[in-house]
């Protein structure tokens, strides 16, 4: 669902299903998926744009060589400019996925003006605020 070149954070992903404030469980979730599977998680990341200590066998090193190959700059922080680089659902995207309203509007309100993201949900908010293991991908 993330596009190559994209990112998302574990809070988001945690929205995107439904889930609001389960970031925690999204990364012991992915820590455990198979690398059969071919779930691309370089593409997640911390909320605050950090990278996964935990990730593969070589942390951060690792987690920051994946996602260059992905075409996400990483910073010599080992961080990435959310404001650049974080994928936001469009309007289908969030209509097809039919959160509850808690986590359609927390996902919402994560979305400044002009991101992209133009579904309002009915009831959601008017005034919005400007705001060891290794998945292989």
């Amino acid at each position: 669902m993330v596009p190559k070149g994209k990112v998302v954070t574990y809070g988001q992903v945690a929205l995107l299903l439904g889930l609001p404030r389960a970031a925690r469980a999204v990364g012991w979730a992915m820590a455990l998926t198979p690398g059969y599977l071919k779930v691309p998680c370089q593409r997640v990341i911390y909320g605050h744009g950090g990278l996964a200590q935990s990730y593969g066998r070589e942390g951060l090193k690792e987690h920051k060589r994946d996602l260059e190959a992905d075409g996400v700059r990483v910073l010599k922080d080992y961080k990435v400019d959310l404001k650049k680089y974080r994928w936001r659902p469009d309007g289908e995207t969030l209509k097809r996925l039919d959160l509850p309203p808690e986590a359609l509007n927390q996902l919402v309100r994560a979305m400044p003006p002009g991101s992209g993201a133009s579904y309002r949900p009915a009831g959601a908010k008017a005034n919005l605020k400007s705001q060891k293991f290794k998945c292989e991908g």
